[in-house]
């Protein structure tokens, strides 16, 4: 499935998203990369693996979201609720993360790398051989991480 059908597809909403991603069994590479998705619902999708390098999603919930092993790099997620998803493995290098809500994440072996994380909430969130080398955390809530 192309860039544009699977744009399509996840503005359709998550249930039917998630259902699609079942059904191919994982089998179609996810590429959303430099899309926008500025205020999208996307709570629960799962974009395990996915290739979202550059796309905007500020503003948007993707809390529970499964974003595992996802290329975010350079993606803008500025105040995005990222509450309770999954990111572990995944490249946020170069990513702004300004003012989103990362609390109780899952952050396990993740790359920030000159990431802008100036406000976010990290708290009790699970940063374990997370690298945040060169990231940006002015007045970052890391408590109970």
């Amino acid at each position: 499935m192309d860039k544009d059908s699977q744009l399509a597809l996840i503005r359709h909403g998550v249930e039917t998203w998630n259902n699609w991603n079942i059904k191919s069994s994982g089998s179609q590479k996810i590429d959303l990369s430099e899309t926008d998705l500025s205020g999208a619902d996307l709570r629960e999708a799962n974009l395990r693996n996915a290739n979202l390098s550059q796309t905007i999603f500020s503003s948007a919930d993707l809390s529970g979201a499964d974003l595992s092993g996802a290329d975010l790099s350079h993606a803008d997620l500025s105040g995005a609720n990222l509450s309770g998803a999954s990111l572990s493995h995944s490249d946020l290098s170069g990513a702004n993360l300004s003012g989103a809500n990362l609390s109780l994440a899952k952050l396990i072996k993740s790359s920030f790398i000159g990431s802008n994380l100036n406000g976010a909430s990290l708290s009790y969130s699970d940063l374990s051989q997370a690298n945040l080398s060169k990231t940006q955390l002015s007045r970052t809530d890391l408590s109970g991480a």
